[in-house]
């Protein structure tokens, strides 16, 4: 393992090999590491308002090889009165574009920061494209995420490509907030930039 080092309250940034290029953090000394498969480059964190907005945000994973997780975690970096969110991981069409739900972490409170380790039954994820995914009930609330540049070679439809680092996130319209959806909503805007992804969702291997 090869461990960057924690300082300043950052996050400890692993190369662990689990999965090809697949990359961990562990956001608290001691805690065991998540993970960002198919995902290199990761950033220290930082934070972005979720204020206003329903939409489901994505962001594309890569799995290599047999992959078996239990959790995801997201981090609330300014947290609000009512603030709630749900989180999980969809599978992904060749187009990046959302199937069904493989894995849900269910509902997380918002009103306070810290750490959210939403667990669920182990899950094992085949060797393919997925998503992640977030959802918040419109209140300004912050997340923490991390960026990262994601697999490259995909495109969300025909006439958009996408390029490697070239989008901050993946949305779907305006969805009534509740609990995530057997299928999910289709990816309508990207948003773009070049300073990669920005991961509110990460993943607990087993």
């Amino acid at each position: 393992m090869i461990v960057d080092g924690e300082a300043n309250g950052l996050p400890t940034l692993s190369d662990l090999s689990v999965n090809g290029m697949a990359r961990t953090v562990r956001w608290e000394t001691g805690q065991r590491d998540f993970m960002l498969p198919g995902c290199s480059r990761m950033a220290a964190p930082s934070a972005e308002s979720f204020s206003g907005t329903t939409a489901y945000r994505y962001h594309p994973i890569t799995v290599d090889a047999p992959l078996r997780i239990d959790a995801v975690l997201v981090n609330v970096d300014a947290g609000v009165a009512g603030g709630l969110g749900v989180a999980g991981i969809y599978a992904a069409d060749a187009r990046w574009q959302p199937t069904r739900l493989v894995a849900n972490g269910g509902q997380f409170d918002a009103s306070g920061t810290g750490n959210k380790t939403l667990t669920f039954r182990e899950t094992l994820l085949p060797p393919g494209n997925y998503l992640t995914a977030v959802q918040c009930n419109g209140n300004a609330f912050n997340l923490k995420h991390l960026t990262a540049n994601p697999p490259i070679g995909y495109q969300v439809n025909r006439s958009t490509p996408l390029q490697y680092g070239g989008f901050i996130r993946f949305e779907s319209a305006t969805v009534t907030f509740g609990p995530l959806l057997p299928f999910g909503p289709p990816i309508v805007a990207a948003t773009n930039s070049d300073a990669g992804f920005r991961y509110h969702v990460v993943l607990r291997p087993v």
